[in-house]
């Protein structure tokens, strides 16, 4: 999954982001209390995308086997260091050969092309035991952010493209509506954790690198406008995101 970022840059910002955020908690709050009292049986439980493991270290203990799928070298060693059984690829590449009985995507489908999306789902779908449960965590199309996304990026994906994918092929589904708040302490925090989210989600890599130098200005100066306009009356800078938590089974719905 190509990044914008050098990998020390990249880290770093990481480090923002969980540093000033519940996001991560919310989603383990979902899988612990959503997710997990509706699989029929916790064997298996595959993290695709899992980066540093802050999900999957508190999700392992509920499943007698955690499989991670994760294509960055240091997350992947990480990862393996603490005893996972990974699978250094990308999800699309990758061969499993087992069935899980959970199957989580978080904040990954920004790093794959919208038109290979439907083979991505139906990839999770088809990796699942009857009765098993997958979650896809991805922003929503509503919301001030969204807003501002496709304003530069028309195609801009969010949970709504994965709805519209569960729909068309009647699989089950329902979506948990979130939102998640970002505080940091300066103008410039707020800079960066804007310019990641729109480089790493809204763009993406090849998207960025496809401009020209002064398109690439362009955008960081309307970043930088967003960034201001995320000052609260209490003189506190506040990142805003929709998020959609999306379940879906193995099954189609009737």
């Amino acid at each position: 999954m190509p990044t914008t970022y050098e990998d020390a840059d990249y880290q770093e910002i990481l480090r923002l982001f969980n540093r000033y955020t519940h996001d991560k908690s919310f989603t383990i709050d979902s899988i612990k209390n959503t997710a997990i009292p509706l699989i029929a049986k916790t064997d298996y439980f595959l993290d695709v995308g899992a980066g540093p493991g802050i999900i999957a270290d508190n999700i392992q203990p509920f499943f007698k086997q955690t499989v991670v799928v994760e294509p960055q070298k240091n997350y992947a060693e990480s990862l393996k260091a603490r005893g996972y059984e990974v699978h250094e690829s990308e999800f699309q590449a990758v061969q499993l050969h087992e069935k899980f009985d959970f199957i989580l995507c978080s904040q990954v489908l920004y790093h794959v092309k919208l038109e290979n999306w439907h083979f991505f789902i139906s990839k999770m779908k088809e990796l699942l035991t009857p009765g098993g449960l997958a979650m896809v965590v991805l922003g929503a199309a509503r919301g001030p952010y969204y807003d501002f996304c496709r304003q530069l990026n028309p195609n801009y994906g969010t949970g709504k493209q994965i709805i519209e994918i569960l729909e068309k092929n009647k699989i089950d589904f329902h979506v948990e509506k979130k939102q998640a708040y970002y505080y940091p302490e300066s103008l410039d925090e707020m800079y960066n954790l804007c310019r990641f989210s729109v480089l790493e989600g809204c763009l993406n890599h090849g998207i960025y690198t496809s401009l020209s130098l002064t398109e690439q200005e362009e955008i960081d100066r309307k970043i930088m406008h967003y960034a201001r306009q995320c000052l609260t009356v209490n003189h506190n800078y506040e990142l805003f995101f929709e998020r959609d938590l999306i379940y879906f089974r193995s099954t189609q719905s009737v």
